[in-house]
Formats: structure tokens, C-alpha cells, sequence
């Protein structure tokens, strides 16, 4: 009934990766067709698969979750008693394929493909806007940051590692009320560190974590705003790595007339003469 209500057509929308190569970019395109009460999606057109962990394997799945997130997230909305399970998608069929970033074939790393997905959730949502009467949801911040540490700890002399925070941008400007700050549907379920319990893992202090003011995408319904995590590191042979960062270049996208978010940014040493952007 959700499918059904949907506009019949075929919808297109595509976006774009960041890739860890100079002056390279890695295309995510995508198609949808709305029939009736049965809906295709086809990833045809993508970028083949990478030499970088950014892949996802969806194998001969008829339809692979994490390449029709929004599309779940969507019909469990709309009907709130539905039972999750994989019978939500028997009118889904995806096509996916081969040897593509979205479904790659070995041998192909994937130990950093929410990044990936991220990007999956954002072409499908572009699609859904179109067929859904009024749209839905502009982007979301479309990342999914984690901040790793590695340190040595001072009474066995190894190496010990934590993960510290997921790192959070704002949800896109809805259909019905501004963005959430802070944090975006597909990414909900991610919860904060407290601070004190990351201050006692790692040789951290916490100088801020909260809302950057003034990031909010501009709208009839704004975005939510951007979180702002300043670390200062005072373990000198302490090693920190954010794997799944993107939206460097690639603005999350507005919808119906609403503006873009801000681009994301890394900051060494800032406020100080050796401030850097990285």
C-alpha cells in the first residue's frame, strides 16, 4: 500500500564520494521505478568497484538492506506496526551490479563501507522525494565518522585501542519541521561516548563537544546543525584516525528550493600559529 501511494515512474538522481586520490571522485548514480505497488531500484551506471576499503558486497540479495535503507526507514514510518522483517521488501527487486562499489567481487575491501552506504542512502532518498507527493527529507550530513584511538598504556608499556566517538552532522531540512542537530536518520542508533569515560581511556581532555552555531542548511525548514568535537591530545605517542569522513567537497544537497549544508572540515592545532586544515 506504502509503493502504491508512491507517483508511478522512473525517477533518477546520482551524487558523489570523495576519494583518498588527488583530484578523483567516485559516482554513485542510481534509477527507480515505480509500478503500481512494486518498486525497482538499479544502481547501473556506478563506479566499479575500488581499490579502497569503500565497498559494499550485496552478493545475488533481491534486495539488499543496506541499498534500500531510506526505502525501509520509510515504510516503517508510514506504518509503525509493520513487523521488521524481510517480507517488508518482496515488491522491492534491486539491481546491483557486478563488480561495481556496490557490490563488489573478490577480492575487494569493504572494512570502510558505511561511507559507501551513506552515499546509497542519499541517491534513493533524491528518488523518493521525486515519487513521494511533497518530497520527504533533504541530505543529511552523509557520513559516519568513527574516532579511533590508539595509546600506550603506562603500566604494561602496549599499545591499547578505543574507539572514542561517532562523529555527528545535522539531519537534512523534513517535510514537516527543520532537521535534527546533530545527528540523521540513518545514523540514529549511533550513541555518544560520555566524555569523563573517554577522558579516563585516553589521554584526552575534551575541550567542546556541542552544536556549531550557523550550519544549518537554509529553508522554509532548515537543516539541524553541525556537531563541533575539539580533542586535545596530550599523549604524545597517542595516535588518532576518523575513518568514514567525507562531504569535504560534496555538499549535502537541499531539496524543493532549500539551500545546501556546509562542507565538513578537520582542524590541527586550531586557534594556534600552527593551525591546519586537514
Amino acid at each position: 500500500e506504502i509503493i502504491g501511494a508512491m507517483t508511478d515512474g522512473v525517477y533518477e538522481f546520482h551524487d558523489y564520494l570523495e576519494s583518498y586520490f588527488p583530484n578523483e571522485v567516485i559516482f554513485v548514480n542510481i534509477k527507480m521505478t515505480v509500478k503500481g505497488d512494486e518498486l525497482e531500484i538499479d544502481y547501473e551506471g556506478s563506479d566499479p568497484q575500488l581499490p579502497l576499503a569503500m565497498n559494499l558486497v550485496a552478493g545475488d540479495a533481491k534486495a539488499h538492506p543496506f541499498l534500500c535503507h531510506p526505502l525501509v526507514n520509510y515504510i516503517i514510518t508510514a506504518a509503525d506496526d509493520i513487523p521488521r522483517t524481510g517480507a517488508m521488501l518482496r515488491s522491492v527487486t534491486i539491481k546491483a551490479p557486478k563488480g561495481t562499489l556496490c557490490n563488489a567481487e573478490f577480492p575487494a575491501a569493504g572494512g570502510n563501507r558505511m561511507v559507501s552506504v551513506s552515499r546509497f542512502y542519499d541517491v534513493l532518498l533524491g528518488c523518493m522525494n521525486q515519487a513521494v507527493p511533497g518530497g520527504l527529507v533533504s541530505a543529511g550530513y552523509g557520513i559516519a565518522g568513527i574516532i579511533v584511538a590508539s595509546s600506550l598504556d603506562p603500566k604494561t608499556g602496549k599499545r591499547h585501542v578505543s574507539t572514542v566517538e561517532p562523529f555527528m552532522g545535522g539531519g537534512g531540512g523534513r517535510c514537516n519541521g527543520d532537521g535534527m542537530d546533530a545527528v540523521d536518520v540513518p545514523r540514529g542508533a549511533l550513541r555518544s561516548a560520555p566524555i569523563e569515560t573517554v577522558e579516563i581511556e585516553q589521554p584526552f581532555v575534551i575541550r567542546r563537544f556541542g552544536v556549531e552555531n550557523d550550519t544549518q542548511g537554509a529553508g522554509k525548514y532548515r537543516g539541524g546543525g553541525a556537531a563541533v568535537l575539539t580533542i586535545e591530545n596530550r599523549g604524545p605517542s597517542t595516535m588518532v584516525t576518523v575513518r568514514g569522513l567525507d562531504r569535504f567537497e560534496f555538499q549535502p544537497w537541499g531539496f524543493g528550493g532549500g539551500k545546501c549544508g556546509q562542507s565538513g572540515s578537520v582542524i590541527l592545532n586550531p586557534k594556534t600559529a600552527a593551525e591546519k586544515d586537514i
